[in-house]
């Protein structure tokens, strides 16, 4: 299954960028699930470590779930564009959304304390990944 090879790329064809490609997928998913399991079920017990700590625990959250999806799907160093290579704009509208449903559904089914901040602060964190990502492709290309 090798990618063509692009101008400043290289195809995606051996096996320890194939392995991380694959890495980059499993921890999308287990930053996912984690992600979901201390929004549903319980909140750390940092969060509320200093004030607005779990602000800061959203905003990166968030920032590194986003990260993560960005360079598994759309594009990463030494391999150039992915499986889903004009995928970035979906990952950040979906990422935001599930931060405000999130806190939606805290509120309303989980018994949790749902704060706007909260949302803004995974979509803030979620923009910041969005904003460095581009920057390293930018760079790297």
């Amino acid at each position: 299954m090798a990618r063509t090879e692009k101008a400043g790329q290289s195809a995606a064809t051996t096996p320890h960028s194939r392995w991380v490609d694959v890495a980059l997928w499993v921890l999308a998913a287990i930053l996912t699930a984690v992600l979901f399991v201390y929004s549903f079920i319980r909140a750390p017990a940092i969060a509320s470590a200093f004030p607005n700590a779990d602000k800061v625990w959203h905003f990166a959250a968030f920032a590194s779930t986003a990260s993560v999806y960005l360079l598994a799907a759309v594009w990463r160093p030494g391999r150039g564009e992915g499986w889903f290579p004009r995928a970035a704009p979906m990952i950040v509208v979906g990422a935001v959304a599930a931060t405000i449903l999130i806190e939606l559904l805290q509120g309303a089914f989980f018994h949790r304390d749902a704060q706007a901040l909260d949302a803004v602060a995974g979509s803030v964190g979620t923009l910041s990944a969005l904003g460095v990502w581009s920057i390293v492709r930018a760079v790297l290309r």
